[in-house]
């Protein structure tokens, strides 16, 4: 089993677009893209291209949950 390590700022980022979904999640993120700064922009990239090497189960079984 693959573990995949989250920054606190990609799991946030995905905690606010997370949808039912994997790939829809992915698709919300950069849907908004051209809004975000440069540095939520690699935040996202790196949020993204780590939700891209995980498998739907993997995703299904993470719990991304905001930092408060």
């Amino acid at each position: 089993m693959i573990i995949f390590r989250f920054t606190v700022e990609e799991i946030n980022l995905i905690a606010c677009y997370k949808v039912e979904s994997r790939r829809k999640t992915m698709f919300r993120i950069f849907d908004t893209y051209e809004l975000m700064d440069e540095e939520m922009q690699e935040i996202a990239t790196s949020a993204v291209k780590k939700l891209g090497e995980m498998t739907d189960a993997e995703f299904e079984l993470t719990k991304f949950i905001p930092a408060e």
